[in-house]
């Protein structure tokens, strides 16, 4: 299965809204589809809190996923959005530069065949934002985290398991938080050089 078109389209006939009108408004909408291999374009720039929620769980056939534009990222907007993707290989930068409470807990976690992460450039970041984000995944090189002000278990098990990561982001913060590198490079059996 291959789902065409904008997303949108499910909640404004004219295509023309950039804005996700509530909350979970997209949440599970294609979770445990075995057969998508393509999802649909999600252009929308103000996001609401668990819009996107699971939106991907699961998809094991999904091999790249759409572009994410939104420069703000509200409350779990993001949370396993696509977590256990085993086929995805492919994902767009993230441009957002505020991140907000677990907006992107576990958005990747055991996408096993991810072999590039995305950038990541948001200095503005909140408690658990990234907890578990690349969880499994397999890429050698972790994207830059340029956050001189941390949050509470913001990086917490981000890299868990990436077994063949080899080199780690440079970490500026002068001041820690509470867990916020909490089991960060967990079991990352191919890293070579502590940050």
């Amino acid at each position: 299965i291959a789902a065409e078109g904008n997303i949108m389209s499910l909640v404004d006939s004219s295509c023309t809204s950039k804005s996700i009108p509530s909350e979970y408004c997209f949440v599970s909408l294609f979770n445990e589809n075995a057969f998508l291999v393509k999802g649909p374009q999600l252009p929308a720039t103000e996001l609401k809190p668990n819009c996107y929620s699971s939106m991907f769980r699961d998809c094991a056939a999904l091999e790249k996923a759409p572009e994410l534009p939104a420069t703000e990222l509200p409350e779990r907007c993001y949370y396993c959005m696509f977590r256990a993707c085993s086929s995805l290989t492919e994902v767009s930068d993230l441009p957002a530069n505020k991140v907000g409470y677990g907006s992107c807990f576990a958005m990747f976690r055991d996408c096993s065949s991810l072999e590039k992460a995305p950038a990541l450039p948001a200095k503005q970041i909140d408690a658990y934002c990234y907890q578990q984000m690349f969880w499994g995944c397999s890429f050698k090189k972790a994207p830059e985290l340029p956050a001189t002000e941390l949050a509470r278990s913001c990086y917490s098990m981000m890299f868990s398991e990436c077994k063949s990561l080899k080199e780690a982001p440079v970490l500026p913060a002068l001041k820690m938080a509470e867990h916020c590198y909490f089991a960060m490079f967990q079991a990352c059996g191919s890293l070579e050089t502590a940050p």
